[in-house]
């Protein structure tokens, strides 16, 4: 028994400087791209004789979507093929039908599809249909993104949600909102909700790094363990700073909102994590990568044609309103994770596991007060929390993130 996901993107396979990504390529076709579907699980019902029903659950394999049974009797069954994934790590995602809803940890009913008098064989193939609801490629993206992940939890579930009632008719996505992460403590849960509605090009359930950038804010709020309050913005106000809460436009660059934005150190710290996060599932870390959240793909190595420079990611510091608007950015950030995670001039470069672990010691430092991500000296919180590693990173490891942040030299 296999499942597969026929899936349509509207971010698939841009290209800058002559790349794109690694996966799914071609999915932002009309007609879609058949994937595994992996993780997911399915119910196999079948009526025995005397009138009573059998049940059985089983779990794809994460690796190729597929499982296998063996039961006597008729080969007629009732396959339902679940909204619900794992990653072989006991995390679980679903898609539900209870919207917005943050009053339970577990929301909704989860989707399914079902398949009906089915004459099983000894090969069969179930395919959930992402191009005709969008549901099922938000599921399948989130599955995929679970899969490449070498997350460092277990026994966590991810509710994703569907929003169709902002005014432009297509909702909006999140991982904050709400009650959202009220439960990350007590029951290792988090609720996320994407955008939905029936215009193909402008649905966000259709946009796969949107959907993995997400899935990143939650899996590493899950690995820290706290329910993802974010420190205070600061931003530059004459003779000092001001650390109330601006207005959200305050703290970006005068091109926009995109990867290009200017934002407080300690927003774009997690923007830039879950935009590392969604880049590392879309993009293998030996290969020259690519990643897009507006629009417009990022060169992952910010590859010089020209002068055959790949320039270090770097520009960590970020006061809102300052005269530096316009230097550090997002994609900085970004950047930075990428370039560290992906280093050849060390004998071992961090692990996925590894940067959950920095994003956990940034992000505990800044709680404690330690290291507050809203001063000046921020590049020297993630380079404590880079350098108070218990002897598992390399010397060499430090001193590249020494040379990716730029320290001391604003660049």
């Amino acid at each position: 028994m296999c499942v597969r996901v026929l899936v349509q993107t509207t971010d698939s396979g841009l290209s800058v400087n002559g790349v794109t990504e690694d996966y799914y390529l071609g999915s932002d076709a009309a007609a879609g791209v058949e994937v595994v579907g992996r993780g997911f699980k399915v119910m196999l019902l079948q009526q025995e004789a005397d009138e009573s029903v059998w049940a059985g659950v089983f779990d794809a394999s994460t690796s190729d979507g597929c499982f296998s049974f063996s039961r006597g009797g008729s080969n007629v069954y009732s396959v339902v093929v679940q909204g619900y994934a794992t990653d072989g790590e006991d995390n679980h995602i679903r898609i539900h039908t209870g919207g917005t809803d943050t009053s339970t940890w577990f929301p909704g009913e989860t989707i399914d599809r079902s398949f009906v008098n089915q004459g099983l064989g000894s090969e069969n193939y179930f395919v959930l249909d992402g191009v005709e609801d969008d549901r099922w490629t938000t599921i399948a993206v989130a599955a995929f993104g679970l899969y490449r992940w070498d997350n460092g939890t277990s026994d966590t579930i991810l509710s994703i949600g569907f929003s169709e009632d902002d005014d432009d008719g297509c909702g909006d996505s999140s991982s904050m909102y709400g009650d959202s992460t009220s439960y990350i403590e007590s029951l290792r849960a988090h609720l996320i909700k994407i955008g939905h509605c029936d215009t193909t090009d402008q649905t966000e359930s259709r946009k796969k790094m949107l959907v993995t950038h997400e899935l990143g804010h939650a899996m590493a709020r899950l690995y820290y363990g706290h329910d993802g309050a974010e420190s205070p913005y600061m931003y530059y106000v004459p003779f000092g700073f001001d650390e109330t809460d601006p207005n959200y436009d305050e703290c970006v660059n005068t091109l926009g909102y995109d990867l290009t934005s200017l934002e407080a150190n300690s927003l774009a710290f997690k923007e830039g994590f879950a935009d590392f996060y969604s880049a590392r599932v879309w993009n293998d870390a030996s290969t020259h990568g690519t990643y897009q959240r507006f629009g417009t793909p990022v060169d992952l190595e910010a590859w010089d044609a020209a002068g055959g420079v790949d320039t270090p990611g770097g520009y960590t510091l970020n006061v809102c309103g300052s005269v530096a608007i316009g230097v550090s950015t997002r994609s900085d950030y970004l950047r930075f994770f990428w370039d560290w995670h992906t280093t050849s001039a060390c004998a071992g470069a961090p692990t996925q596991h590894d940067m959950l672990e920095l994003y956990r010691r940034v992000r505990e430092n800044d709680r404690t007060g330690a290291y507050p991500l809203t001063y000046w000296n921020y590049d020297d919180a993630l380079l404590n929390a880079v350098g108070t590693n218990d002897g598992e990173l390399s010397g060499c490891l430090i001193g590249r993130a020494f040379i990716y942040l730029g320290h001391n030299n604003g660049g």
